[in-house]
């Protein structure tokens, strides 16, 4: 960002970011929902939520928005921190009890 090439940058982290969200939860919500995981629902729905927001910003970017980089810098603390480290955790302890690698 303090070199001004972030503009750059954040279209590639978007690029992967919109690619991640569509296998990776794919592929979450499979595993879920292939063994019965309680909380399925409300966890697609946190996912739902998540690509939307992504998709936003791609949109956001595509239209030239300034700022963004700090959004998105937010988002993804906000995602590793919430998401990932929470609730993330909880659907894989549950499968790693009934055996799933």
């Amino acid at each position: 960002m303090t070199r001004g090439s972030e503009k750059n940058l954040l279209g590639g982290v978007l690029v992967e970011l919109e690619e991640y969200t569509k296998t990776h939860f794919s592929h979450e919500e499979r595993l879920m929902n292939g063994n019965g995981y309680p909380h399925y629902h409300m966890h697609k729905d946190e996912h739902d939520k998540l690509t939307a927001q992504v998709d936003a910003f791609v949109n956001a970017f595509d239209a030239g928005k300034k700022q963004l980089t700090m959004e998105v810098l937010l988002f993804l603390k906000q995602w590793l921190e919430h998401h990932i480290l929470e609730t993330d955790k909880l659907y894989s302890e549950f499968l790693i009890k009934k055996g799933v690698r």
